[in-house]
């Protein structure tokens, strides 16, 4: 079969299918058209969409030291929501901020656990295997065998959240956020 065109993958797209949406904005020159078009598709629940904005939003965090407080947050917020789908490359993604502590409380055995999580993906391709391999690496080097074990057995443990139920990171962010409203009301 062959690709639909430009024009009939505009129309799907127009027509709210997501897998259209990221398509044809992967297919756009103009960057804000197409991260519009990865934005509407995310907002529609599509993981590779989410991890398409989580990816763009760790861009911004890295390369615009203006924008690094609100793009991490975000970056953190859409590459959950993927990586919580069993997207491989937001598992990672995600591994790497609780590694580091971008946007989230630096957690080790959290980092262990996404790192694991990715490497055991049944949907990783050969590339995000090798990331993940050496991204395994680099944690075994940093982690304590207790955290490394500790990530590992999470891992083992860990199952998905159910269509239309908050993952825990989501949870995280959202109770950070009421906090914030919170103090700002406070001192208004």
């Amino acid at each position: 079969a062959n690709p639909p065109d430009l024009a009939q993958l505009k129309r799907a797209a127009r027509s709210g299918n997501a897998a259209a949406q990221l398509d044809y904005g992967a297919r756009l020159s103009n960057q804000k058209e197409q991260f519009a078009w990865y934005l509407r598709a995310a907002e529609q629940g599509y993981a590779p969409a989410q991890d398409a904005v989580g990816s763009h939003y760790e861009s911004v965090y890295l390369f615009d030291a203006k924008k690094r407080p609100a793009s991490i947050h975000e970056a953190v917020r859409w590459t959950g929501r993927a990586a919580y789908q069993g997207v491989p490359a937001a598992q990672l993604r995600l591994s790497r901020f609780f590694e580091t502590g971008a946007g989230v409380s630096r957690d080790p055995v959290i980092a262990c656990m996404w790192m694991q999580l990715a490497l055991n993906n049944p949907h990783a391709t050969f590339g995000e295997r090798m990331m993940a391999s050496l991204h395994r690496d680099r944690l075994i080097a940093k982690t304590s065998p207790e955290d490394f074990a500790e990530g590992q057995r999470l891992a083992g443990d860990f199952t998905y959240p159910k269509p239309g139920q908050l993952n825990p990171i989501e949870m995280r962010l959202l109770v950070s956020g009421l906090t914030l409203a919170e103090i700002y009301r406070h001192n208004d």
